[in-house]
């Protein structure tokens, strides 16, 4: 926790999530300099001790604050409540609303970032490995009901299904490469998914 009730003034804020998520997704946690990330914020040593005790803290902050951000643009559809008419147009909504709050806070992306990056989490307690496990689990949820509904393919395990769909998204973690494309990004990862998800028909 921060030791001081008074939050940090915005500005500040943005600087220093900025400067930590960029060096926690460039050299991973353990490389990530502390006295580095200070000095890109832009603040001085005691400033950034009045309100973080040590790295730990800096970096369950910075995956918190841009996880409450980013979910906020998320409609997470109640997976119970799709059928096999509706699961695939929930998946492009959920794509649609992570492309568009990407765009409209740009820092978000740092998250995704470093939700990708191996090293980027600080250990097994840290908030980006709660937020792996917590991801890793409402996809296999949903991959097992698409299954269930008949809309996914049945021929390779479902866990086999699920890291497959992390790994697309993976794979198209950035999304500024597609803003000038023929297709936005939501649109080239739905296809993805329902082309490496759904069952081939026979020609």
């Amino acid at each position: 926790m921060p030791r001081s009730a008074v939050p940090l003034d915005p500005e500040r804020e943005t600087r220093l999530t900025a400067a930590a998520a960029t060096a926690f997704t460039e050299v991973g946690y353990e490389l990530a300099s502390l006295n580095h990330i200070i000095s890109e914020a832009g603040l001085a040593k005691s400033s950034f001790y009045h309100y973080f005790p040590d790295k730990q803290r800096l970096h369950d902050h910075v995956v918190l604050t841009l996880r409450t951000r980013l979910g906020r643009g998320l409609r997470l559809p109640d997976i119970e409540d799709l059928d096999a008419g509706t699961y695939w147009q929930a998946v492009a909504t959920l794509l649609f609303d992570l492309e568009a709050t990407m765009a409209k806070d740009p820092q978000t992306r740092l998250l995704v970032g470093m939700f990708h990056h191996r090293l980027a989490a600080r250990g097994p307690t840290g908030q980006l490995t709660r937020l792996r496990a917590e991801v890793a689990a409402w996809t296999a949820r949903a991959v097992e009901a698409g299954v269930r509904l008949g809309v996914l393919r049945r021929d390779i395990p479902v866990s086999l299904l699920a890291d497959v769909a992390l790994g697309i998204l993976r794979a198209l973690t950035d999304p500024e490469p597609y803003e000038k494309a023929d297709l936005p990004w939501s649109e080239v990862a739905n296809r993805l998914l329902r082309d490496a998800l759904t069952q081939a028909r026979e020609p």
